[in-house]
């Protein structure tokens, strides 16, 4: 009996592993087997056309930079042989006298310089035949004989080959390539020797029996540096003419012409195969525009399939481990096959603690302990989905914080996190950020809590939600910026249309908050929300100081705002001091008042408003530093910038300004003038335009001009001269704006007997001159 269970337990496990060897195979095997096969063959592909379609760049590349030099080197001979002095030399050269014919033999040899520069040219001559005149850039100028027996030997070439190279009209007439010595003179030892193509030029061109040839002499292994890949050491070039002379070659081997021109003519002249020396080559052809020449690209193909051969050998060491694998894998589980149920029931009821003793499950067999257990799980499941329901929206507006922010600004980041959090909705539509900046008002009695505060915020995106038609998500920013998140159609208007619904919600709790709307661009995509959220926070930053519920919209799509300094001049910095010095206290706020009424009148926004402010303020803190009448305190100075940045509205503006000259000058009351001096004023004061001088007032004073100066200053302020400058220039600004007086008149008015002078010190004290002053002003 035992036996038999034994056997047949053997029988069942031997089931279980076929069965899971033949899964195994037929969704891991055969899958491996298939892409193993697919990758090499794709790969192998990929790897023939790469190197395919690298050989056909490479070649055209060095095709066009090779033409481009035998193109250069073609327009520099032309451009030699339409020297003035060689049309000259050619017709009077039998006439012309000695020391005429040496300079202009001089001149030519000189014009031969420029050529040589070409990367490709080694050594370049003036060959004149009716002459028998040879003039080298090496060496000057030769008789014929002795230039091509000692100078210029062309070995290759019989003395009929050499004149018929010379014979007739050439326009960049390519040779072969030619060995070229240099021999020592009598002796004929040979100097250099080298390998080179001749490329000659007739003049004149269309001669068909020419005075001149110019032939430049190209040397090849310049010419096979230039074809040479250095990045490529899988692919060779070379260079054959149309009649299979191999001109330049880089490879190592050796390389036929002929075969090279068959396989050219018998392949399209575009890709072919061809085996040399026991070595497979794939080739590629270009042909030059320039000359006769075909360009090759040659590539080992054994070296080309090296690669795949690695890789046939890995897919099948590859699939041997995956047979292996699949064995033991099976066999493991063939034995483990019967303890599973087992082994979920004990780490159920061991490893997973319950709130109290009688949830936990404890009756039934191990399949009726397991669904015990399932129901148990769900419970909590469902608790625990409850408590993230409820933090859900704290979630979603944390990720479009950092949306907003350009935290994140990848568009797979984005919709990776998005789709965690279920807010994958409508990634992809069209956008825009409204921006609601929002002042909370103080109440009459007591203190706004942060408490009141968030159900205020809880109301108006409540309100919000109910007034707009479209689909929109809020983010909170900062305490006091809302971000609403618009989701819109195709039409333009629509971001605008819900921003002045935004607005009229807004507009219902002026009595909770002053506020104002930003409107962003529209765009496409949560990714680049960000965009719409600067672009909103930039025109909340041109918001005006007004009562109301101000929309603001991009500048550009209307009348731009004059740009306006929203920094105090230094000029109005050291009048208040000097009203601070002279006791003028009151008159110091309004002329404050005045300056700020003016911003406002201009639609000056209302952060650089406040960047006045904070440079009057500081002025002001710097006045009453100066004469250590008041102790410094932190506290007090830092409270007060924060009132005024809590300001709204001008109102507001204009109480905080008279509770901090309040505060400030309470405990430095105002200084009297003296009597004499509050005189010389009022008649400054009354009589500006006309002409008053110091040493008058100093006369009438019974002083010196130097003790009047002196005195001036320390009863005033400033010096007599700039309180009368100051005078006369507000007055005539006041005449600028209000009255349409010509500015020679004005000018008169205010004591100035010349236009220039008046323009001259307008200018050097505001920045401008008048007119620029009055056309700037208007509206």
């Amino acid at each position: 009996m035992l036996v038999m269970q034994r056997i047949n337990g053997g029988a069942f496990r031997f089931a279980l592993f076929r069965q899971f060897y033949a899964i195994f195979f037929l969704l891991v095997l055969v899958p491996s087997i298939l892409a193993s096969l697919l990758v090499y063959f794709h790969i192998v592909g990929i790897i023939e056309r790469e190197v395919n379609r690298s050989s056909g760049i490479v070649i055209g590349h060095y095709t066009s930079e090779t033409d481009k030099l035998i193109e250069s080197l073609q327009n520099d001979m032309i451009k030699l042989l339409n020297y003035p002095g060689l049309d000259r030399f050619i017709r009077s050269q039998d006439t012309m006298p000695a020391f005429e014919r040496d300079s202009t033999l001089l001149g030519l040899h000189d014009s031969l310089a420029p050529i040589l520069e070409n990367e490709l040219v080694s050594s370049v001559y003036l060959y004149f035949p009716h002459e028998g005149i040879v003039i080298d850039s090496r060496n000057g100028h030769f008789p014929e004989q002795m230039f091509f027996d000692y100078t210029h030997v062309m070995t290759d070439l019989a003395p009929s080959q050499r004149e018929a190279m010379f014979a007739g009209r050439k326009m960049m007439a390519l040779t072969g390539p030619l060995t070229i010595e240099e021999h020592k003179l009598l002796s004929r030892q040979v100097l250099t020797t080298g390998r080179y193509i001749s490329a000659a030029i007739s003049y004149p061109f269309n001669s068909n029996s020419p005075s001149v040839y110019l032939v430049a002499a190209i040397n090849l292994e310049k010419l096979k540096e230039q074809i040479t890949i250095p990045e490529e050491h899988l692919i060779d070039a070379a260079i054959m003419n149309k009649d299979g002379e191999v001109i330049a070659y880089t490879g190592r081997h050796e390389l036929e012409g002929e075969d090279l021109l068959e396989a050219y003519r018998a392949d399209n002249k575009e890709l072919s195969n061809l085996t040399m020396d026991g070595i497979d080559y794939s080739l590629k052809f270009d042909h030059s525009a320039r000359n006769d020449w075909i360009y090759v690209a040659l590539a080992d193909s054994k070296q080309i399939r090296q690669s795949s051969d690695w890789i046939k050998l890995g897919s099948a060491a590859f699939l041997i481990f995956f047979l292996v694998a699949g064995a033991v894998v099976s066999y493991y589980l063939s034995r483990r096959m019967y303890m599973p149920i087992r082994h979920i029931t004990t780490e159920l009821s061991e490893g997973r603690p319950v709130s109290s003793s009688s949830d936990r499950p404890d009756s039934g067999n191990e399949y009726d302990l397991i669904k015990q257990w399932s129901r148990l799980l769900v419970q909590e499941h469902k608790g625990m989905s409850n408590l993230i329901e409820g933090i859900t929206p704290t979630i979603h507006e944390h990720f479009l914080e950092k949306v907003l922010s350009g935290e994140l600004k990848d568009e797979l980041a984005v919709e990776y996190y998005a789709k965690e959090i279920d807010l994958d909705r409508r990634l992809n539509g069209r956008l825009a950020v409204l921006g609601v900046d929002i002042q909370y008002r103080e109440p009459e009695k007591g203190a706004l809590t942060e408490t009141d505060k968030s159900f205020y915020m809880v109301d108006l995106k409540n309100d919000l939600t109910r007034a707009l038609d479209h689909e929109v998500w809020f983010c909170l920013v900062r305490k006091d910026l809302l971000a609403c998140i618009v989701h819109l159609s195709e039409h333009e208007e629509e971001a605008l249309q819900a921003a002045e619904t935004v607005r009229l919600v807004l507009t219902d709790k002026l009595d909770r908050y002053h506020s104002a709307v930003g409107v962003g661009r529209a765009v496409e995509g949560v990714w680049r929300l960000s965009e719409s959220y600067r672009h909103a926070l930039y025109v909340l930053g041109l918001r005006r100081l007004r009562d109301d519920v101000e929309l603001c919209v991009d500048q550009s799509e209307g009348e731009e705002r004059a740009a306006q300094d929203s920094f105090l001049p230094a000029q109005a910095v050291n009048q208040m001091l000097n009203m601070y010095k002279s006791g003028q206290r009151d008159q110091m706020l309004e002329a404050v008042c005045e300056w700020l009424d003016s911003r406002i009148r201009d639609d000056m926004p209302a952060v650089q408003i406040k960047q006045l402010c904070v440079d009057i303020l500081n002025t002001w803190l710097r006045a009453t530093g100066v004469d250590n009448k008041q102790d410094y305190s932190l506290e007090r100075n830092a409270l007060l910038f924060k009132q005024l940045n809590e300001c709204a509205t001008a109102g507001d503006l204009y109480r905080f300004l008279e509770r901090a000259h309040a505060e400030l000058f309470a405990s430095t009351p105002q200084e009297p003038l003296p009597q004499r001096f509050e005189t010389v004023l009022d008649k400054i004061d009354m009589h500006y335009g006309s002409e008053l001088s110091i040493e008058q007032f100093a006369k009438e004073m019974n002083m010196s001009v130097g003790h009047f100066s002196r005195s001036f200053k320390e009863a005033v302020g400033e010096k007599y001269m700039d309180y009368l400058l100051r005078r006369r220039l507000d007055e005539a600004k006041r005449l600028l704006l209000g009255t349409d007086l010509k500015i020679d008149d004005i000018a008169l008015r205010v004591g100035y007997l010349s236009r220039n002078s008046f323009i001259k010190a307008f200018r050097k004290n505001e920045g401008v001159t008048p007119g620029k002053y009055r056309e700037s002003s208007k509206p």
